[in-house]
């Protein structure tokens, strides 16, 4: 059985970085996981080293029409109050 294959790209702070390899993923739903699981790894390593951080995985389909966005985001607010 062929699998699609989808292209997850990655956009942050710093721009975009395509996927040009894609990976096989037996359906978008399966694809999605793996772009959140991506994703919680990255912001954890991009939370620590700034207050402001937007990460987003792009997936792309085979003909690499978008299909869908899955972002993280993190801002540290400080109160007036505060130091």
């Amino acid at each position: 059985m062929v699998m699609p294959r989808y292209f997850l790209d990655i956009r942050d702070n710093e721009g975009l970085h395509q996927d040009v390899e894609g990976a096989e993923f037996s359906d978008l739903e399966a694809a999605k996981l793996e772009a959140r699981r991506a994703l919680a790894d990255m912001a954890k390593d991009a939370i620590r080293k700034s207050d402001h951080t937007s990460i987003a995985v792009e997936i792309r389909d085979e003909a690499h029409r978008p299909e869908l966005v899955v972002i993280a985001m993190s801002s540290v607010i400080r109160s007036e109050s505060g130091p």
